[in-house]
């Protein structure tokens, strides 16, 4: 009796657990966004380096074109995807290159970010 009772269960679970596997599907949200995260719009500088007159790196993002200075791509219709809690991909077409273009940010507050562009690194203020 307690055998049986062992093989029931144990065939039971079995099936059980199977089925847990077998209907394990993952959620793959959309992970691209079109547009820009609110929290970084607005102008980037590093000009508090910079004497007075110099050029200064800045970093320009509004609700859809993001422009790395005018040495930089431009980039228009823009989409994003949140790479970490704080850490950003932008994607977009550079109109100049005529080719499509990814950069890198990296939002510390609303005063910092830091720029990731081709194995160089750029701090920027507000």
């Amino acid at each position: 009796m307690v055998l049986k009772k062992f093989v029931i269960s144990a065939i039971l679970a079995s099936f059980i657990g199977v089925g847990a596997f077998a209907n394990s599907t993952q959620a793959n949200a959309a992970t691209w966004h079109m547009g820009t995260p609110k929290k970084l719009r607005g102008t980037w500088t590093d000009k508090y380096k910079v004497p007075r007159g110099g050029i200064y790196d800045a970093l320009y993002i509004n609700a859809h074109i993001v422009n790395l200075n005018e040495r930089a791509p431009y980039l228009a219709n823009v989409r994003y995807e949140r790479l970490n809690h704080d850490i950003y991909k932008f994607y977009g077409y550079d109109i100049e290159a005529g080719r499509h273009y990814s950069l890198k940010v990296h939002y510390f507050n609303k005063k910092h970010v830091r720029t990731y562009e081709s194995r160089h690194k750029l701090d920027l203020y507000k």
